[in-house]
């Protein structure tokens, strides 16, 4: 969107964005079936949503691997928010001098990075060790979180976040696959319910704390006595 803005400006982007929500949702309204696997004997009501809730608590209880991929996933959501997806534009802007073309230019590689990791996904053979892939792919994805601060250069920017959205989809995708096969289809629901509400809590939490860090930093900054060492310097 950032290579839209820049090409065509606002209405180009409103374009596109509307173009691929018609498409997304004539696709699901027109091709996909969603069975009703549940029933309508289960019912929908308060004491029926406290035995579900408990169900799925004696379930994760039971399957540590299946809690320890929701560990996982929810580090890996906190460190991206408090981090990269709050952090990565003031942090550009401040290091190039307010040089929005560097944005827009990162913001484009780090698209590219995560379409390239979604034809692969779409055009490669499914691997066997679906695990290894994953893991790899959160390794990736936490390689560019952590080397992205350290950057000095556009192509080092570059190179780290391309590597770093990749990674992302390809550790989403295959952590999805794996709790789909290994949860029951009757509480893959209830978890995968647990593992957005967590996207939706930790998401402002990280970026709540990103701010938090940065108002700090400008506090510290500001001190006399770290002044003081500057002009010592």
């Amino acid at each position: 969107m950032a290579a839209l803005l820049g090409f065509g400006g606002l209405q180009l982007v409103l374009a596109v964005d509307l173009a691929t929500f018609a498409f997304a949702f004539f696709v699901l309204l027109l091709f996909i079936r969603i069975p009703d696997r549940a029933g309508k004997k289960e019912g929908t009501g308060s004491g029926r949503l406290r035995q579900s809730m408990k169900e799925a608590v004696l379930f994760l209880k039971g399957q540590k691997g299946i809690l320890h991929l929701l560990t996982l996933y929810s580090v890996l959501e906190f460190l991206g928010a408090i981090s990269f997806d709050s952090m990565y534009s003031p942090l550009l802007l401040a290091r190039t001098g307010n040089n929005e073309s560097v944005v827009g230019i990162v913001s484009s590689v780090a698209a590219a990075g995560g379409l390239c990791a979604s034809l692969w996904m779409s055009l490669a053979k499914q691997p066997k060790g679906k695990l290894r892939v994953m893991f790899g792919g959160s390794v990736m994805c936490l390689s560019g979180i952590l080397l992205f601060g350290m950057g000095r250069s556009l192509a080092w920017w570059c190179i780290v976040v391309f590597i770093g959205c990749f990674g992302s989809p390809v550790y989403q995708t295959y952590q999805t696959v794996l709790l789909r096969e290994r949860v029951p289809v009757s509480l893959q629901g209830r978890i995968f319910s647990l593992q957005g509400m967590i996207t939706s809590g930790l998401t402002p939490l990280g970026c709540l704390a990103g701010a938090a860090g940065i108002v700090i930093c400008i506090l510290v900054s500001r001190n006399p006595g770290i002044r003081e060492l500057e002009d010592e310097n």
